[in-house]
């Protein structure tokens, strides 16, 4: 359900997590969600945090979730039982995860052809790795982009996060950015087919990493 934009307890300024914001001219947020805090896991700290650069989908239940997708960080074999992404926080434990093959830098990575990996056992955030609760029956490649469930979808993500939100401190809502001016290197994932839903958030000149 949309509920009140929140911008984070210390606005666009945070030294534990990169600022992606590289001016605050041009934004727009024309919506907030209420997140769902059972698809976004603890730090080690035991703490929620929802990290600047990452993107918010709404779920079906109007709720809003974290995207759920994240790069693989190293290679598994078919049959493998953990895998290794940038980020385990953003996936549910029972979710399917699937993957999508890398692509080149700047190349739309081709969400819509999935193949899946297995159900999520368990999650460790200090690691980054998945645990299937059983053998993975595809392989994986480094920079292979592993997605959740709700990450099938799209047209539901509707926007950018650019401010940290600490939500053992603050409310559990956050606001949604359709037009800004970002350092694409500081992005935990970025790829030409987000671009195309988002075109108003554009990438400082010589920042693009597409992670």
């Amino acid at each position: 359900m949309p509920n009140n934009m929140y911008q984070g307890k210390t606005s666009f300024d945070n030294f534990d997590y990169p600022q992606v914001l590289a001016t605050d001219r041009g934004l727009r947020s024309p919506r907030g969600l209420t997140l769902d805090l059972s698809y976004l896991q603890a730090n080690p700290a035991g703490t929620k945090v929802v990290k600047p650069g990452y993107l918010l989908s709404v779920l079906p239940s109007g709720y809003g979730r974290i995207f759920p997708g994240s790069r693989a960080i190293a290679a598994a074999a078919v049959g493998a039982t953990v895998i290794s992404v940038r980020d385990a926080s953003v996936y549910k434990i029972g979710e399917v995860v699937s993957r999508v093959a890398a692509t080149p830098q700047g190349t739309p990575a081709n969400f819509g052809a999935t193949t899946a990996l297995g159900t999520v056992q368990s999650l460790d955030t200090a690691a980054n790795t998945i645990t299937l609760s059983a053998a993975s029956a595809s392989a994986l490649s480094v920079r292979d982009i592993v997605l959740g469930t709700d990450a099938n979808n799209p047209s539901a993500i509707v926007g950018m996060i650019l401010s940290l939100n600490d939500l053992g401190d603050n409310p559990n809502d956050v606001a949604a950015y359709t037009s800004a001016t970002v350092y694409g290197m500081r992005l935990p994932m970025w790829d030409s087919f987000i671009q195309n839903l988002f075109p108003e958030i554009t990438l400082m000149r010589n920042s693009v990493n597409f992670a």
